[in-house]
């Protein structure tokens, strides 16, 4: 869990590089809160930072944090409800 939770973390920074917050801050004026791309991973955080009422390293460390929660409910559904096929050999 260790090195996915790096991968997590790495991947966000890489969206920043790449524009990530380019890309918010160009739906920053016109969006509507209570639509979902405004409650998506990361985009909450940013759209905060942006409306000044968190610092940018708290939107950053909080996207990273629930980009890892994410995770970990995808691993435990995965755990819990994927059925492996067996393969059936006559």
């Amino acid at each position: 869990r260790k090195i996915l939770y790096y991968k997590c973390n790495h991947r966000f920074n890489d969206m920043l590089k790449k524009g990530g917050l380019d890309e918010v801050r160009s739906i920053h004026k016109n969006v509507d809160r209570s639509l979902p791309i405004a409650k998506s991973l990361g985009v909450k955080w940013l759209l905060s930072y942006l409306d000044n009422q968190i610092c940018f390293e708290d939107a950053v460390r909080l996207s990273m944090r629930d980009t890892r929660r994410y995770v970990k409910r995808q691993i435990t559904w995965f755990k819990h409800n994927y059925i492996p096929y067996k393969i059936i050999y006559l």
